[in-house]
């Protein structure tokens, strides 16, 4: 084990002298940062942190070892200069502590050290940066710290044997230390970030202390209840309210791997709460963490969070973290203050985000996202909409989160109303799962919508009639889901000129799509007429109740869920679902267009598209199709060679790159903004002008810029100069749009 190395200097070291060897410049008050306190400041928090996962000595290790290449003098003069306001060539700092870990036997760590500052590398490229023997500074910075005393430390004591490969040919071992240094590299890169903090703030962050989780399962409980006696009840609350009971009696058990499959419209949101908080409390876990697939999502969830857990005595309790937080301008103080801190390490006890920010993260080397995952150990993670996850990344993912299960003391809840059998794919085979709700009464209970197959395919003039007609036949309110942009205009485009038209898809910036849902809300609450037709947008966490929709051929998921838009509440005999093949219509490439079929085969099979035999047919046929495409880019192959950087730039959950462009939208003209100066206000502008964006995809873009439509401005702003409609929003042509949703 590695000694904790000593206080370098004296007394001066903390005046306004500089130390013997520094690690920062002054702060505010004048005060210098020893190098040898931030050594010593890292190493034990970073051990503390790896304590989670049974890896304290290792993380205290590179901790301690992080900087050891400001012992250099060049990096002391390079130091002295800036805080004297002069600007010498920068010194590397990082290199050094990683040729005494190879010295020492602990190539291993090599990586982790180079890394904290630019990226986690590729093991292959550790070699190349560093070369083949250390530079003089460094080789003085390493002597330094030797006759400090700091002794070589055991190998096999460092990296614990349930993270030891068997060899370089144990492919499922260098998978599992693949992760493991990640987990590493993350809590040495919050040590590191949390101890330089403290040093120019001179003092940590003051923050009420938070409740723990038994206080908090106690309000989440007494606040549900308070809920429901206010609530007016509806034919489905006895069923909710039932389900509820059965889910967290479950809570007890121990750790695991857990399914909760309800129909939309359940209360899946918040049994999964109370069950993760109950669970947690009795296992002695750490936080409860939450991911939804979309933005929008993301928002309703953590305000259903926050309803129940919030606004009490104590810290704040729930962390929303997405792209879309700080756009709506919270304050940087109090607890706008607290989000944004604890967002950058997930220091909360309950946090909401998105897919895209847990998996990626997951699989990033960026230290800045990976920066949070040590917080993942002992916890709870709730993945949402399960069904969404990529089918293409398929693979890897459910490798990481069964380590998780295994090594790592979390318990993972998969929650959706078509529970996908992960535990027959690849890296999750055989995987021991433990069911949270009875398959046979969820169906009984919640069995409001009949399902009707229109036996021909329709050009799109029949379609449009046959929305009208149902449309006619239920008060004037239909909802209709199209696979992609282009259908959802061919129909909605047919449809103009009926009362309540309204259209939803990725074309509209967020804002206006807030503006559609509410008065699409406010429309089915009145009992007016109102007609909206979307793309596959709706279909996930969007509370709305039509006593009819229309669903062009999709993939079986897809088509249970707008199941969940239909007769929600059970406040009508029965819904219904009409399911119709259009002639001319598209679909998204891969999966789903393979999904589509094979739901398109089990219809015209006469299959009942609700019956869980129909969705355990169609997910085996699924699987056959696609097993050799689980994990397309080979990033299991990546990870096995150490390869961090590759897997980082190959494990996208958003295949194609987008980038957001400004659009024109109710008083907001993108023409006329003017951009500030410096960057940390200009990052703030534009957080605050997100909800007027819409992402275009990196071919239409470069499309858009040669053709005058899109003007890029100072720092890689995109401001859009064509056309925004009021129903359809932003609009490109209709050969990109037959491909996106």
């Amino acid at each position: 084990m590695a000694q904790t190395i000593p206080t370098m200097g004296g007394p001066a070291e903390h005046g306004h002298t500089p130390p013997v060897l520094a690690a920062h410049s002054r702060n505010d008050s004048g005060l210098w940062h020893s190098l040898a306190d931030h050594l010593v400041g890292t190493g034990r928090r970073a051990g503390a942190f790896g304590e989670a996962f049974g890896s304290a000595d290792a993380c205290r290790l590179v901790g301690e070892l992080h900087d050891l290449g400001k012992a250099d003098p060049a990096w002391q003069r390079y130091l002295a200069a800036a805080d004297a306001g002069n600007k010498l060539s920068t010194v590397d700092h990082k290199h050094a502590g990683a040729f005494l870990c190879t010295t020492w036997g602990l190539g291993t760590f090599a990586p982790v050290i180079v890394g904290h500052h630019g990226g986690i590398p590729d093991a292959t490229d550790v070699g190349s940066r560093m070369g083949n023997e250390p530079t003089v500074g460094q080789q003085a910075a390493i002597d330094h710290v030797e006759t400090l005393g700091l002794t070589r430390p055991e190998a096999q004591a460092l990296i614990p044997p349930q993270f030891r490969p068997g060899s370089r040919a144990d492919a499922v071992g260098m998978r599992r230390m693949e992760f493991w240094l990640r987990m590493v590299f993350s809590a040495l890169v919050d040590a590191d970030r949390l101890d330089t903090e403290e040093h120019f703030r001179g003092g940590r962050w003051e923050f009420p202390q938070p409740l723990g989780l038994s206080a908090l399962d106690d309000r989440c409980e007494a606040r549900r209840k308070l809920t429901l006696a206010e609530r007016q009840h509806d034919p489905v609350t006895p069923a909710r309210t039932a389900m509820f009971g059965e889910v967290t009696s479950k809570a007890s058990a121990p750790p695991g791997w857990f399914e909760l499959t309800a129909p939309t419209g359940s209360g899946k949101t918040i049994a999964a709460l109370a069950f993760a908080l109950r669970h947690a409390n009795v296992n002695r876990l750490r936080r409860v963490v939450t991911a939804v697939p979309f933005v929008s999502v993301t928002e309703q969830v953590a305000n259903v969070y926050r309803t129940l857990l919030d606004d009490g005595p104590g810290a704040p309790v729930v962390l929303e973290h997405h792209t879309g937080v700080f756009a709506r301008g919270e304050s940087q103080s109090g607890t706008g203050l607290w989000s944004r801190l604890a967002a950058e390490n997930w220091d909360a006890t309950v946090i909401v985000t998105t897919t895209v920010q847990l998996l990626e993260s997951l699989f990033g080397n960026n230290p800045s996202r990976t920066r949070k995952l040590h917080r993942l150990a002992r916890s709870v993670i709730v993945l949402d909409e399960v069904q969404s996850l990529p089918w293409r990344l398929l693979d890897p993912t459910l490798d990481v989160l069964r380590e998780l299960v295994r090594l790592y003391g979390c318990s993972v809840i998969l929650t959706t109303a078509t529970q996908p059998p992960f535990h027959k794919i690849g890296s999750a085979e055989g995987v021991e799962r433990r069911a949270l709700l009875d398959v046979a009464n969820r169906n009984k209970v919640f069995d409001r919508t009949d399902a009707h197959v229109v036996p021909d395919r329709l050009s799109w003039d029949d379609f449009a009639s046959r929305v009208a007609a149902e449309s006619d036949g239920h008060r004037g309110q239909c909802l209709v889901v199209l696979n992609t942009i282009a259908d959802a205009r061919e129909v909605c485009g047919r449809l103009v000129g009926r009362a309540g038209l309204a259209h939803l898809s990725s074309r509209l910036c967020p804002k206006h799509r807030v503006d559609v849902l509410d008065a699409v809300l406010a429309r089915l609450r009145e009992g007016r007429p109102c007609t909206l037709v979307s793309t596959q947008v709706v279909e996930a966490g969007i509370d709305v109740d039509f006593p009819v929709a229309i669903r062009a051929y999709g993939p079986l998921p897809a088509v249970v869920q707008v199941a969940g838009r239909v007769n929600r509440h059970g406040l009508a005999d029965r819904g219904e679902l009409v399911l119709i093949d259009p002639v001319d219509g598209h679909v998204p490439p891969d999966e789903y267009k393979i999904g589509t079929q094979i739901t398109r085969d089990l219809l015209r099979s006469g299959a009942d598209p609700f019956a869980p035999e129909t969705l355990e047919t169609y997910y085996d046929r699924l699987i056959h199709a696609t097993r050799d495409k689980l994990d397309r880019l080979e990033i299991q192959r990546e990870r096995e060679s150490l390869n961090f950087t590759k897997v980082a730039e190959s494990y996208r959950v958003i295949a194609q790159e987008t980038t957001p462009v400004l659009v024109p939208y109710g008083d907001f003209d993108p023409t006329a903004i003017m951009l500030p100066d410096d960057p940390p206000s200009r990052r703030h502008f534009l957080r605050q002008h997100q909800p007027f964006t819409v992402s275009l995809r990196d071919r239409e873009l470069n499309r858009c810029k040669e053709t005058g439509l899109v003007e890029e401005r100072e720092a890689g702003v995109l401001v859009w100069h064509g056309p925004y409609d009021s129903v359809f929003g932003l609009s490109v042509d209709k050969e990109m749009e037959a491909l996106i949703w």
